[in-house]
């Protein structure tokens, strides 16, 4: 399946920064995380205890749980001013409780970049996400993996809104690479792929466009990947 190469791509919905724009579903993948990150959280917490035991829920544990129905629906009603302040509140209680490497600290502070990125405070963003990749770094696995895909994919919008598509190409090149690797994600589709759509925008809309390299990555991104020579080594 063929992606068109011309500069075409549409997209609507939270993310959207610039009309025309491939662009990530921030509240989606903002919902999407919260739901998977309570349910580290819940085993975290609940599966210690033995059989039959009947264990008082510490008040951090309610007030996190509580929390984060909260920002859940701030995030479904586009308030992410709001959201932003309860996850710094929830940040504050999973580092004292958690711990400041816990998946659960990533995935708040992938929100809370998320957050920033709506908010159009782009600089911050970038520092939530770059902590919240050291934080999957310290904890491998598909868990982290796919987070950090996620995150890369965001860097990789934030850079190339700016201009700085040579940054933006690493960001999307690198998110591509994780993705394709059948460990982490078995069912990705790369020809439908807001990360490949990502990386052909960057592609056309350099100054000079690399339009052999578009059609190789339309036909075979993994193919595109192995042949890649970054941008700073290009003359």
């Amino acid at each position: 399946m063929r992606i068109s190469s011309n500069n075409d791509f549409t997209h609507t919905g939270f993310g959207a920064n610039q009309p025309g724009r491939p662009a990530m579903n921030v509240q989606f993948s903002m919902l999407r995380f919260a739901a998977q990150a309570n349910d580290t959280f819940e085993k975290n917490t609940d599966g210690g205890s033995p059989a039959g035991a009947v264990e008082e829920t510490p008040d951090w544990s309610v007030q996190l749980k509580a929390l984060g129905t909260e920002i859940r629906q701030q995030v479904s009603e586009g308030r992410f001013d709001e959201a932003k302040r309860l996850l710094l509140e929830q940040l504050k209680l999973q580092k004292k409780h958690l711990g400041p490497d816990a998946m659960e600290t990533a995935y708040t502070l992938d929100f809370l970049g998320n957050a920033s990125k709506e908010l159009t405070e782009d600089n911050q963003a970038l520092e939530y996400y770059t902590a919240a990749l050291k934080v999957c770094q310290k904890n491998p696995g598909p868990e982290s993996n796919s987070l950090t895909i996620e995150i890369m994919e965001f860097l990789g919008e934030i850079f190339r809104d700016r201009g700085d598509l040579a940054s933006a190409e690493a960001e999307y090149a690198g998110a591509l690479q994780m993705a394709l690797d059948e460990t982490v994600e078995k069912n990705f589709d790369p020809s439908v792929s807001t990360i490949t759509l990502g990386l052909l925008d960057v592609l056309v809309n350099e100054k000079n466009p690399r339009q052999k390299e578009v059609d190789m990555l339309n036909e075979d991104p993994q193919t595109w990947l192995h042949s890649r020579v970054p941008p700073s080594t290009v003359h």
